[in-house]
């Protein structure tokens, strides 16, 4: 489970430098590209993807320690 934040990053990274997903597909490093693209004209279009890129990566991290911490048993 804490691999999960790292393959979404890396999967965004590549998409965003065009080695990812094909084109035409939807995908976080597509949209941010196309975002920084466009972003001296509309950068308010980089705010959504980079919002969802965060809350994935973190809400995943944090379920990932919560679960360790049920497993284990463990407090701190």
């Amino acid at each position: 489970m804490l691999t999960v934040p790292s393959a979404i990053f890396f999967e965004t990274f590549l998409s965003f430098v065009g080695l990812g997903m094909p084109i035409g597909s939807c995908s976080l490093g597509t949209l941010l590209s196309d975002g920084f693209d466009n972003v001296l004209i509309h950068p308010y279009k980089l705010v959504p993807p980079a919002v969802v890129m965060i809350t994935l990566m973190i809400s995943c991290h944090l379920i990932a320690r919560g679960l360790e911490k049920i497993i284990t048993g463990r407090e701190g």
